[in-house]
């Protein structure tokens, strides 16, 4: 059978009112998470499916409250994208590959924002994961 990369995407964020804010606090953020996970499968359709239903799993189980007291929920993209892979997963095999038609006029630049977003500020993070791992950093680094 053989291996494809799935490629998914999720949008995580915070939902409720914060119990508290501090100067990191940003209101209406999202984050969205792009995963690539190999699976082995009879087709794209077959990987398609296993990479839903593993994503959905996924979702459920990254459930937590951030450091603001507010629930981080994670949601599923109707999005799916699977490549079968021509190598066995190894050093130096091709894991994704997926081809975009740009105009000749759209800079290098621009490709790549809109292909990885804005990067977030390392602070923001508190928005989105639980808040023992986020206590946790704190501890180790102090303020961050």
């Amino acid at each position: 059978m053989p291996w494809f990369a799935v490629k998914t995407f999720l949008r995580v964020r915070p939902t409720g009112r914060a119990k508290r804010r501090d100067s990191h606090y940003r209101s209406r953020l999202a984050a969205i998470e792009e995963r690539i996970v190999l699976f082995r499968a009879k087709d794209g359709d077959a990987a398609i499916k296993k990479a839903r239903a593993e994503a959905k799993k996924y979702a459920k189980a990254a459930r937590a409250k951030n450091v603001y007291g507010q629930d981080v929920v994670t949601e599923v993209s109707g999005y799916t994208e699977a490549f079968q892979m021509f190598d066995h997963p190894a050093d130096g095999a091709e894991l994704f590959s997926s081809i975009e038609i740009v105009s000749t006029t759209e800079s290098e630049s621009a490709i790549v924002q809109r292909k990885v977003g804005e990067a977030s500020d390392v602070s923001t993070a508190r928005l989105f994961i639980a808040r023992r791992i986020s206590e946790r950093l704190t501890e180790e680094l102090g303020e961050w």
